[in-house]
């Protein structure tokens, strides 16, 4: 993007709010949410460039969801980050612009391999995580890609109750062969969401 558009784009929570101005009995601490879901604790961040103790508790959550989105789901998708490449991001490079304590929960809760991360296991075998185990983040449920056996009857393995596989790397989907790519149907845009029902435990 050039200055301008820049200039422009970092309007858009001014914008967000003047429309939900107009919206009859929307919640301020909502509005507030729209306005700083772009601050960072660090003082970078826009439109108002406060620091931490000037950003309200759901507008650092909000925008943690909305950088870790970002950096997954770019609109030239070869140049996403893998969940697992996204979440190391964040924590090695961006760590300061986010509450500390907050951005440990949200890595926790998506889990070393996020849903979604095509991994690569011992023996040169290909998957796709399905399911995390909060418990154990290292350990999750893997979709294998198997040319011998058909897509709908794909082998789910979970790693703590088949500890002989283990996770050694991560992969792009973009890097994928054709073939494995249609097999495993990586989203070329990935969404989250908490059923209650299982939030605070692992899927079964």
């Amino acid at each position: 993007m050039n200055k301008f558009e820049v200039e422009l784009f970092r309007k858009h929570p001014f914008f967000g709010v003047n429309i939900l101005s107009a919206c009859d009995n929307f919640p301020a601490e909502a509005m507030e949410i729209v306005y700083a879901h772009h601050e960072r604790c660090s003082g970078g961040g826009y439109p108002r460039g406060v620091r931490r103790g000037e950003i309200g508790k759901l507008a650092k959550i909000l925008a943690i969801a909305d950088f870790y989105d970002l950096l997954i789901n770019k609109h030239d998708h070869s140049a996403s980050l893998t969940p697992y490449q996204a979440l190391s991001y964040m924590f090695s490079k961006r760590a300061k612009n986010f509450e500390p304590d907050y951005l440990s929960a949200f890595i926790q809760c998506m889990g070393i391999y996020p849903p979604g991360t095509v991994v690569v296991l011992n023996e040169d075998m290909i998957g796709m995580v399905i399911s995390v185990n909060l418990s154990k983040p290292l350990m999750p449920s893997v979709v294998i890609y198997d040319p011998q056996i058909p897509k709908k009857e794909a082998v789910i393995i979970d790693l703590e109750e088949e500890p002989e596989y283990s996770i050694t790397d991560s992969i792009n989907p973009e890097k994928l062969s054709p073939e494995v790519f249609e097999y495993l149907s990586p989203r070329s845009r990935m969404i989250y969401f908490v059923d209650p029902e299982f939030s605070g435990r692992k899927e079964k």
